[in-house]
């Protein structure tokens, strides 16, 4: 069961794709910043991987959450390293939508442009 604890400590990092395998059900959606939607499980889990390979990882400095129903919420910080190797942070949006507790749809709003 996916909890607002559960999501923060996903998003994290680094990718743990077991714990991931865990928390998410058999039609998972994922959407990152502008990119089209990932409708199959495996592609989906395969971008968070991919988006995790290019960041630290998501709230370290900043988290608030809030859930509702089947749904959370989270405004966070997320950070990566720049091009010439300085750590940066872009604000990120998370919405998470749930179906039985097991995460279904997963979107990620940001600007993916900095990242490299």
């Amino acid at each position: 069961m996916l909890t607002l604890e559960t999501l923060r400590l996903l998003l994290a990092g680094p990718f743990a794709a077991t714990a991931w395998d865990r928390v998410t059900g058999t039609h998972l959606h994922v959407r990152i910043g502008n990119a089209p939607p990932m409708i199959r499980r495996d592609e989906a889990l395969a971008a968070i991987e991919q988006l995790f390979a290019r960041i630290e990882g998501m709230g370290h400095g900043f988290w608030y959450g809030c859930a509702d129903r089947e749904a959370l919420f989270a405004e966070c910080d997320l950070r990566f390293h720049d091009a010439a190797g300085r750590g940066q942070t872009i604000p990120c949006a998370v919405v998470a939508r749930l179906a039985g507790g097991a995460l279904i749809d997963l979107r990620l709003h940001l600007d993916p442009a900095p990242i490299p």
